[in-house]
């Protein structure tokens, strides 16, 4: 068997992805690396990527903008490989043809998080949305059928005890511990001396919700985004004038590189892991980012509002990031009714039975994430 992976992706790929993903670690080595991505099969979806970024990688980057072209690709395969599932079962009947044509699937808890059971339909239902209660139920029922179809992995990697225990609850075999990606981030600057001694700053996450592809894939839209923004610099104004913080934005890696868009505070892009292990307290909603600062024992607000309680996909996960880590929410309509400094009491015993449930338990190997991907692909080949 040739060492061969291919990653497929629905979504635009960039730097960062390319990072978190590993390509180059596979590269490094002696894999052949390829990234298929399906985000452009949807027409309504515009190119958002900056090819001069990632020209120079040395992957085959494909973009399929039909289905034809997918098919004439995956029928010239003519070795047995590996392929990386980042798409679920959006893409099912593209799996089994790879899997026909010898890919091995490798599936992953990437980012597991604290979820809350979804009241999706609950939340139409009372909302007298018929139409979208329609388009949720037949969804599940064609969710539970397609994934018949799906290949089952070859390796499944599981995060935390929680993740193993999900894993083994739906069949997946054979699952070997690992942990999320965002402790590969966690690993690689742990030990590195700090930028800043003083911690004197905030570092508020932001999410990019006004443009966020992740409401868009659930038919959902981010209103009254300028109100939102408002609301923002007034808690760090607040937080400013009160306590003598300066804050700092975190960047979302999709938004465009708009250095004023929170101004007059500084938004930095790609130094996300750093801005978080130098920080005085974190201001988060349910980014995954959120798990940085819970390996760096951070005290964390989580944040809401009224524009964010409206739609239920993220306000419920706020409030299982809240749950899990007993912390209160705060809502930034009502921020000056708290004193901030309760939020500066050690929480470190909810923070580290929260590593060991979601990010990594007890039992995982301390290395890199590919780098137990790569041991356990390349036991197999030997073995072919």
């Amino acid at each position: 068997m040739k060492k061969k992976i291919i990653f497929l992706i629905s979504q635009p790929l960039n730097l960062r992805n390319i990072k978190r993903y590993g390509f180059n670690f596979f590269i490094e080595n002696n894999w052949e690396v390829e990234c298929w991505n399906f985000f452009y099969l949807d027409k309504t979806n515009k190119d958002y990527e900056n090819e001069e970024k990632i020209k120079n990688y040395k992957f085959d980057y494909l973009k399929f903008f039909n289905k034809i072209d997918f098919i004439k690709k995956t029928l010239k395969i003519k070795n047995d490989f590996f392929y990386v599932d980042c798409v679920g079962r959006s893409y099912v009947l593209y799996q089994k043809l790879l899997s026909i044509k010898g890919g091995k699937r490798i599936n992953a808890d990437f980012g597991l998080i604290p979820l809350l059971p979804r009241s999706t339909v609950k939340y139409n239902f009372e909302k007298f949305n018929l139409l979208r209660l329609a388009v949720i139920l037949l969804t599940k029922i064609n969710k539970k059928i397609i994934s018949f179809f799906l290949p089952s992995p070859y390796f499944f990697f599981s995060s935390g005890d929680l993740g193993k225990k999900l894993a083994l609850e739906r069949g997946r075999t054979p699952i070997i511990e690992a942990h999320n990606l965002d402790y590969d981030n966690y690993l690689e600057i742990k030990n590195i001396q700090k930028l800043h001694n003083n911690e004197d700053y905030i570092v508020y996450l932001d999410q990019y919700f006004e443009n966020s592809i992740d409401i868009k894939m659930e038919n959902l839209k981010f209103n009254k985004s300028s109100e939102f923004k408002n609301k923002l610099i007034n808690f760090f104004n607040f937080c400013k004038e009160k306590y003598s913080y300066e804050i700092v934005v975190a960047g979302n890696p999709r938004r465009e590189y708009d250095s004023n868009y929170f101004s007059p505070y500084k938004l930095i892009h790609d130094k996300t892991s750093e801005l978080i292990q130098n920080s005085k307290m974190i201001l988060a909603h349910n980014s995954t980012a959120i798990q940085i600062a819970i390996l760096f024992n951070k005290p964390i607000i989580l944040l809401t509002s009224d524009e964010i309680e409206k739609i239920p996909e993220i306000n419920e996960q706020i409030e299982a990031f809240s749950k899990e880590l007993n912390i209160n929410i705060l809502k930034l309509e009502k921020y000056y009714e708290k004193d901030l400094k309760i939020y500066f009491l050690d929480n470190s015993e909810n923070y580290n039975k929260y590593i060991q449930k979601y990010v990594k338990s007890k039992t995982s190997e301390n290395k890199k994430f590919w780098e137990i991907v790569i041991s356990n692909a390349e036991k197999f080949i030997s073995k072919k």
